[in-house]
């Protein structure tokens, strides 16, 4: 079956036009929003400033962060902090709220409104499992950070994916794991999040995985499909500070354009350098 995020990158290659990718909620939010933050609790407003930047910057993706959403719901909703709470184990938290479906109904409907808004492929954005658990038991737990286990990343797959099962029939392209930096990209690190990559597969998303200076990519062609890095072998090219800065910038030879917009740039040199790309 066709993916409109892999045929987009493909026909980039092919016309000798990359696709640019761009992680810019940040820059969104002092730009489109006056320096507020992203109204992830409100999906009626939040398509809306999306969608400007999304006109604004005319990126090839259309990138939806939900562990922002996460973060916003439940600082928007802390009534729910005391049934995460209370329990040693230290994934039960994350578990608990992933299975709750009050948020899984919000974003649900950002999703569903951005698929009939946006032009672009949508993917969805997903810190890595470890970062998942600590951030959830710290909040209902006030816990310091803990060590996470291969068990523990394995079992959160497991809740991400019937997660993910909310957007059943909706038009996404994509499903893409924020690994920490450093990380090694490799047939070990996927078993642990297969049950996430099954899903994705069977609704025929794309999956891949974004990681900065990962200290192996390998064994990974059968089942990653894009690979955010930059690594050797990535499949796109990291723009970094140095094309903010001075326009330098490689062409990729197999992929894509990847970017983070910060948000203490100019929109006048973002425009500006976002133009260098598609000349």
């Amino acid at each position: 079956m066709a993916n409109a995020l892999l045929d987009a990158i493909e026909q980039g290659i092919k016309v000798n036009k990359p696709l640019v990718w761009l992680e810019a909620e940040e820059y969104g939010a002092q730009v489109v929003r006056n320096g507020k933050p992203f109204p992830w609790t409100n999906p009626t407003e939040f398509v809306n400033s999306y969608g400007q930047l999304q006109s604004l910057l005319k990126p090839g993706v259309a990138p939806v962060n939900l562990g922002n959403f996460l973060t916003n719901w439940l600082d928007a909703t802390p009534a729910v902090l005391s049934e995460m709470s209370g329990k040693k184990r230290v994934r039960f938290a994350i578990k608990k709220l992933l299975g709750m479906e009050a948020p899984r109904s919000v974003i649900r409907d950002i999703v569903s409104a951005l698929c009939e808004s946006v032009s672009q492929p949508l993917v969805l954005v997903l810190p890595e499992n470890g970062e998942l658990i600590n951030w959830a038991n710290q909040k209902a737990n006030n816990a310091e950070k803990s060590d996470i286990s291969d068990i523990d990343v394995d079992s959160v797959s497991v809740y991400i994916a019937d997660f993910l099962r909310a957007f059943s029939g909706l038009n996404i392209s994509g499903v893409v794991i924020q690994l920490p930096e450093g990380s090694a990209v490799n047939a070990e690190l996927l078993e642990l999040y297969s049950p996430i990559i099954n899903v994705a597969k069977h609704y025929h998303w794309a999956f891949g995985v974004q990681v900065a200076s990962p200290s192996e990519i390998s064994n990974t062609d059968d089942v990653i499909d894009m690979v955010l890095s930059d690594h050797n072998d990535a499949n796109g090219e990291v723009l970094n500070s140095d094309f903010w800065t001075n326009g330098s910038f490689t062409q990729p030879d197999n992929g894509f354009y990847f970017a983070h917009v910060d948000a203490a740039l100019q929109p006048e040199i973002v425009l500006e350098r976002l133009a260098t790309l598609r000349a």
